[in-house]
């Protein structure tokens, strides 16, 4: 409904009043003769009254179903609650009606016997429920929309109501009050309620007044007429004196024309109305329809998408091409500034701005249509009268979204490549890059486009690329290797590959980031180079493993016996002899340890097990023992606070420090000063370099410092990593400082370690306190002692003689019965044929044809619980787990204690019942 529909002019109102006006005041004004003319006396035969009466109730009762058929036919959405009320009340006063009709004297008995209480029941519940259903409808207004539910339910109320009120009526008529008294007329009763229902239609015709002075609608105007006629005729009901008299039957006439008038009014607002409307829509659209087929008649049959917009961008007309490639927007009053149309805020400000200006706007527009993207290369151009007004647009696109999407799938292969990408005119500027080659120059995108491919080359590099551009225009394409020089300096190799496109005389370059490779390879090299170094360690601390066993045999020989002769043949002990032979037992027992400190420091030496050692002694011959390799420019020096102990194996403790102070003199370039100490320290929640653990307590502590470089802060974290090492190529392998963690874990120590670059490093080595202390008595080398032995008998089998010799000779000595072997295979032999007359055997590890501990299985099958010793000089091959399996009593490593093994010797045979002789 447009505006001018919706502001109703006042003569409207008026002129559909009128009528009506001139009805009510036709119908009071046959009231007002009614009632001075003297009808009451004027009365029909009753036998002519009842058929006139029937007629016209059954002439209400139609016209009632009529309206209530009317409203119940039309479709929810058009009807409203006021309605639905309205016609169920006349449906409800029609059924009232024709039990009204059916219960007057005269008829034909209805259910129960007629009488006229039953019929002036029935008359009144009717009279009221139209009125209240006039009532209701003026008071609610016929735009309040009422669902299907509620008008069923509804239905079902009235109808419930008349079958009730019918019941009581019918059957239990004592419950109905008395309107009617036998052979008197009606009462009060009947007539106040009459009364009562002329004041409701009065007060409905007022109120619909009121509606059809403010609407001007036809439909308030007629039911004003409806609800007046009601009441003038619900006058003629309240004042007649019996029913066939003359009043009675005007107020039927008045009741049917207000019944009619209802029906009128339905017949408007359901039929009519709608009809009106349908047909002003339907002319409208014909001459809608008439224009769009004018305009799309020149564009009809142009494949190109074409759309015609008022000045305003609002969109009047356009194709089917342009229909079919963007079928969403259906609304003809949408703008070509609409998102829809133009997504881009960007592209619609520039829109608008050139067609303000009267220009011409031609740009790529991007759409989605259905779950796909469109690309539009769209031209506007404003359309112009004859005399140069500004008429409107026309909009011409062409869909290349084709292309676009090549174009983008193209840029995304190349933006999502591993590998580095320009492309570059043949003089080498560059024209276009992916993000990878600006990520491996370190510049921009947008800066490589300022730049050549020889901004990025050094001198000499810049015409070798240039040899081989050439070469790619010459052949079609190249390969070859280069080096960039990044953004911060830093070099970048490169292997690059070059087509050229004769056409647009482009050259299109892929280049792969050579850095990892070069890196690798360098690592490689690195670990080929640490590789060799372990395997020449390896190889040297195997060739000192066995001239260490050599070596340890002579000891053994000329230790020994200058033992023997000391103890034998030099009485005096003041003597040159006994001088002489004491200084040669002292030089060897200097060559026995540096022997050890050699194996061990070769792992080749056997670790022992732990036990309390003196930390100043070891410390002092790790300094005697490195001193010779540390220049003289380098101060070596040792300080102890306080003599300290820990429970630790020494030569393990000689390896850490051996580790720590050659760790130091590579620090120190030139002149400069290694210190070691040894004191005790508290810690309060240092952390320990090696456990990350914060420690707390006392601590027995050995400092190795230095004045050397130094260590870098981000190095303190991997110090103790194996193959870390910050010395050039050649000079460490990164092992050192992970067996010093190793050692440290395993003797439940720890290590802080403190540095500044440039101005040396700390290390600090910490052992947990050893309450108490062991000693160690032995014999003096030399001095008279007593014979332990009782003549027991031990073999020894060594394939040195001079060992074997010596052995034999101290063993005699101390009182045993000594059988001597040079050959493993030859003491086995003698074991078979006399095993009886063994004790205890001493046997060496490596022989010719048998091992000490192969010798020892077969003795132990002959001869079961036979002590034996095993003594050895070089250690390597035996471990703890070979000495349980074989159950070997004593390991000793040549050159041998001859104390130490005289002691263990009566240990052994003590423990041992001595042999039965044998028969």
């Amino acid at each position: 409904m447009n505006s001018a529909q919706e502001h109703v002019p006042q003569e409207a109102s008026r002129a559909s009043l009128r009528p009506q006006v001139q009805a009510l005041v036709t119908a009071l004004l046959i009231y007002l003769a009614t009632v001075m003319l003297p009808l009451e006396d004027v009365h029909l035969p009753i036998d002519g009254y009842v058929p006139v009466h029937t007629v016209l109730e059954f002439i209400s009762v139609l016209i009632s179903f009529l309206v209530f058929a009317i409203i119940w036919s039309t479709p929810s959405r058009h009807v409203s609650t006021s309605l639905v009320i309205i016609s169920l009340s006349l449906l409800s006063a029609g059924m009232l009606d024709f039990l009204h009709m059916m219960s007057i004297n005269g008829m034909p008995d209805f259910v129960t016997t007629n009488d006229s209480q039953k019929s002036i029941s029935f008359w009144l519940a009717a009279r009221a429920t139209v009125a209240a259903g006039l009532l209701s409808g003026c008071i609610i207004r016929k735009n309040v929309a009422i669902s299907r539910t509620n008008r069923i339910a509804l239905a079902l109320l009235f109808v419930g109501a008349s079958m009730a009120t019918a019941w009581m009526v019918l059957f239990h008529q004592r419950l109905v009050p008395h309107f009617f008294i036998g052979g008197h007329g009606t009462t009060l009763l009947k007539s106040s309620a009459e009364v009562v229902l002329v004041s409701v239609f009065a007060v409905a015709a007022w109120r619909f007044y009121v509606l059809a002075r403010s609407s001007g609608e036809a439909y308030y105007a007629i039911m004003f007429g409806a609800a007046s006629l009601s009441a003038v005729g619900e006058l003629f009901f309240a004042n007649y004196l019996v029913a066939n008299d003359m009043q009675n039957m005007v107020g039927h006439l008045y009741k049917i024309v207000s019944y009619w008038m209802v029906f009128r009014a339905m017949f408007l607002l359901s039929v009519r109305k709608p009809y009106e409307i349908l047909s002003q829509q339907t002319q409208a659209l014909r001459e809608v329809n008439e224009a769009l087929r004018v305009r799309s008649l020149a564009l009809a049959s142009t494949a190109t998408p074409v759309c015609v917009t008022d000045i305003h961008g609002i969109i009047r007309w356009r194709n089917r091409a342009a229909i079919a490639l963007c079928p969403g927007a259906h609304d003809e009053s949408m703008s070509l500034f609409d998102p829809v149309l133009t997504p881009d805020p960007d592209e619609r400000r520039k829109m608008k701005q050139a067609l303000v200006n009267g220009e011409v706007w031609r740009d790529l527009v991007h759409l989605h249509k259905d779950q796909e993207h469109l690309y539009l290369d769209r031209t506007v151009t404003p359309i112009r009268s004859d005399v140069g007004a500004l008429e409107g647009y026309v909009a011409v696109s062409e869909n290349i979204t084709r292309n676009v999407q090549t174009q983008a799938r193209h840029q995304r292969v190349l933006q999502t490549a591993l590998d580095g990408y320009w492309l570059s005119r043949a003089d080498g500027k560059f024209l276009e890059s992916n993000g990878a080659f600006a990520r491996m120059t370190g510049y921009s995108q947008d800066e490589l486009l300022n730049m050549s491919v020889y901004d990025l080359a050094s001198v000499p590099e810049q015409e070798n690329i240039r040899r081989y551009l050439a070469l790619a225009v010459q052949n079609g394409h190249a390969r070859f290797s280069c080096r960039h020089i990044r953004k911060d300096g830093s070099i970048l190799p490169l292997d690059m590959s070059v087509a050229y496109d004769p056409q647009s005389l482009h050259c299109y370059v892929f280049c792969r980031d050579m850095s990892e490779h070069e890196q690798h390879s360098m690592a490689k090299q690195d670990l080929e180079r640490q590789l060799q170094h372990a395997q020449k360690i390896q190889a040297l601390g195997q060739l000192t493993g066995g001239i260490a066993h050599d070596f340890n045999n002579i000891l053994a020989s000329v230790l020994g016996y200058a033992n023997l002769a000391l103890s034998r043949f030099a009485q005096d002990k003041e003597s040159k002899l006994a001088l002489y032979l004491r200084e040669i037992v002292t030089a060897s027992e200097r060559a026995r340890d540096l022997i050890a400190k050699m194996m061990t420091f070769a792992r080749t030496q056997p670790v022992g097990p732990m036990r309390v050692i003196s930390v100043s002694q070891v410390v002092q011959e790790v300094i005697a023992m490195l001193r010779p390799s540390i220049p003289t420019s380098i101060q070596l020096s040792c300080r102890s606070d306080e003599e300290r102990s820990i429970l630790m194996e020494a030569g393990e403790l000689n390896q850490v420090l051996v580790n720590l102070i050659i760790n130091a003199r590579d620090a120190i370039a030139g002149q400069g000063r290694i210190d070691i100490r040894v004191r005790g320290c508290k810690m309060k929640g240092q952390v320990c370099a090696i456990t990350h653990e914060r420690l707390f307590g006392q601590y027995t502590c050995i400092e190795v410092g230095d004045n050397g470089s130094g260590i870098a802060d981000e190095h303190l974290g991997s110090l103790f990593d194996p193959f870390f090492t910050t010395k050039e190529v050649g000079r460490g392998t990164g092992l050192g400082l992970s067996v010093v963690q190793g050692i440290l874990q395993k003797c439940g120590g720890h290590a802080i370690v403190s540095s500044q670059p440039g101005r040396g490093s700390l290390f600090q080595l910490l052992f947990p306190l050893v309450h108490g202390s062991e000693e160690v008595t032995l014999a003096v080398i030399g001095e008279k002692r007593a014979r332990p032995g009782n003549g027991q008998a031990i073999w020894v089998v060594d394939d040195e003689r001079a060992v074997a010799g010596f052995l034999g000779e101290l063993l005699d000595d101390s009182g045993y019965e000594v059988r001597l072997f040079n050959d493993p295979l030859i003491a086995l032999s003698a074991l078979r044929s006399n095993h009886q007359r063994i004790e205890l055997l001493i046997s060496d590890q490596t022989m010719p044809g048998l091992t000490g501990l192969q010798l020892t299985s077969h003795a132990r099958e002959l001869r079961p619980g036979l002590p034996v010793i095993i003594c050895t000089g070089f250690g390597e091959g035996i471990d703890s787990k070979d000495l349980d399996r074989y159950q070997i009593d004593r390991l000793f490593i040549k050159p041998v204690s001859a104390p130490e093994l005289l002691k263990a010797i009566a240990d052994l045979l003590s423990h041992h019942l001595p042999a039965e002789s044998a028969q």
